[in-house]
């Protein structure tokens, strides 16, 4: 007898109730130090999850070694362990994990791709990209593991590996399609910003700043209001000097967060390079009621007051970044260049 909609659906919400009540009982437990409780297998997969959601690395790691110590034939729960390893530096350990219990299990993508995520770590990329290929060989519905491989994706990233990272970005995007076509679904706007931002962050970084500034554009098409997306934006057209839109990105980021110092240097920096010293100078002491003592933000400040001539609130300030930073070449410099204004003046006097 199968569960119609309504009562499939009050079948899962009791479900969510009860891991999350296994969550909350294994948190409070950590919280106060206590003995902490035996789960189900399923109970410890999902208090894993949730740490992870929260941003909790170091109890997620807590939470799947337990689990895994508690059910060490559970190949999530080996993969979960291992990931958390990975995710907290501790690779030598996470391989000695894998290289014990591997032959427990019959091949899996899931172990392989684990041992990817190792090797990335390790920054051994060939050997990593050697196990993804395994991973794909042996995987019947290689369009279930795309979340996976973008993770990988990730990880080179973090590594400093981009080109090896758009290669994974690829391949993620390819079994994507892969899978929306086969379950008739869409991918979720959520899932293609992140994996956008993460092409236009790793274009830039090779150096692409034309394909950057493509995915960015895309991913603001799917969030308009992100601020950090503008600011990006905006660096990539200074890059090529197109000062005009820089100038409108970074005052998108701006309008959206006022909060935004980088935002504000940068627009700064733009005025001063399109010889608007007035909007130069308010936005920089925006900047500097943010970042109050910023000795470049005080330098640029100085320099606009320089060049409207304004010598004397120039030298405040430049004194100002001396008395922070008495190393500070820049400040020196300006005030010889400041004494030798004067001197120009008195004599055309």
């Amino acid at each position: 007898m199968e569960l119609n909609d309504n009562e499939e659906l009050d079948f899962e919400r009791e479900r969510f109730k009860a891991l999350y009540t296994a969550f909350s009982k294994f948190d409070r437990a950590a919280k106060k130090g206590d003995e902490l409780p035996l789960l189900s297998e399923e109970e410890y997969g999902f208090v894993v999850d949730e740490y992870v959601r929260n941003g909790n690395d170091t109890m997620a790691e807590v939470a799947a070694e337990e689990g895994f110590a508690a059910y060490p034939y559970s190949l999530d729960l080996l993969v979960k362990y291992c990931d958390s390893l990975v995710v907290q530096k501790e690779l030598e350990e996470a391989l000695d994990v894998l290289n014990d219990y591997r032959d427990s299990f019959p091949p899996s993508s899931e172990i392989y791709l684990s041992y990817s995520r190792i090797f990335i770590g390790k920054k051994k990329i060939k050997l990593a990209r050697q196990y993804y290929e395994k991973a794909i060989d042996i995987e019947e519905f290689p369009e279930e593991i795309c979340d996976s491989v973008h993770t990988l994706a990730q990880d080179c990233m973090e590594n400093e590996e981009f080109k090896e990272a758009i290669f994974y970005l690829d391949r993620a995007k390819e079994l994507s399609k892969m899978w929306s076509t086969k379950n008739s679904k869409a991918e979720t706007p959520e899932n293609l910003a992140t994996m956008y931002f993460d092409y236009a962050y790793c274009s830039e970084k090779v150096g692409d700043i034309g394909n950057s500034i493509k995915y960015y554009n895309q991913y603001l098409d799917i969030d308009p209001f992100s601020d950090a997306a503008w600011y990006n934006i905006g660096t990539m057209y200074a890059k090529l000097a197109d000062l005009k839109k820089a100038q409108e990105a970074f005052e998108y980021a701006v309008a959206l967060n006022k909060e935004n110092s980088s935002a504000l240097y940068n627009l700064a920096i733009v005025y001063v390079n399109t010889d608007e010293y007035d909007k130069a100078i308010s936005t920089f002491n925006d900047f500097l009621n943010i970042e109050k003592g910023n000795i470049e933000g005080i330098i640029g400040l100085a320099d606009c007051y320089i060049a409207i001539n304004n010598l004397k609130q120039a030298e405040i300030l430049l004194r100002k970044a001396l008395m922070l930073d008495p190393s500070c070449k820049e400040a020196a410099f300006g005030l010889k260049a400041i004494e030798k204004l004067k001197k120009d003046n008195t004599e055309d006097e």
